[in-house]
């Protein structure tokens, strides 16, 4: 019961927060105009798209997802550009995992188009922090503007 109230406090935050918890599934590309800006691998390094693109969808205010392992897509709750690199962009995400989780975390995750990859789970019993793992990530950054 009280995994429930949790469960259920967490998706009415998301929804008045307009924040989404959710992994979206399918092919970006074929899923309310979201097309494929820029792709790195794990070093940083391009491999498909232009970081200009991003820096555009930026400066229009767009939404933003990454895709990792061409698997999982996560909608970015925020995303920023660092002021020292402006090439550099940053999507944080978060997941939910009340499934495969003993207890139920909630994770907040950070990747850099340079790599940079930094996950934080909390407890969603106790709140406490349940660790972090810091490693380095390819991903597809997906852009949409309105």
């Amino acid at each position: 019961m009280k995994l429930n109230r949790i469960f259920l406090a967490l998706l009415i935050w998301g929804f008045f927060a307009g924040t989404s918890l959710a992994v979206v599934e399918g092919d970006p590309e074929k899923i309310g105009g979201w097309v494929l800006a820029y792709e790195h691998d794990a070093s940083g390094n391009a491999i498909d798209g232009n970081i200009n693109r991003l820096e555009k969808a930026f400066a229009a205010g767009g939404d933003f997802r990454i895709g990792v392992d061409d698997e999982v897509l996560f909608n970015c709750t925020r995303v920023t550009r660092s002021s020292s690199t402006p090439t550099r962009f940053g999507c944080t995400y978060e997941t939910l995992n009340l499934i495969n989780a003993n207890p139920p975390l909630l994770s907040y995750g950070d990747l850099r188009t340079d790599g940079e990859a930094q996950l934080n789970r909390t407890n969603l019993y106790t709140g406490a922090n349940e660790g972090e793992t810091n490693t380095q990530a390819g991903a597809k950054w997906y852009v949409r503007v309105r």
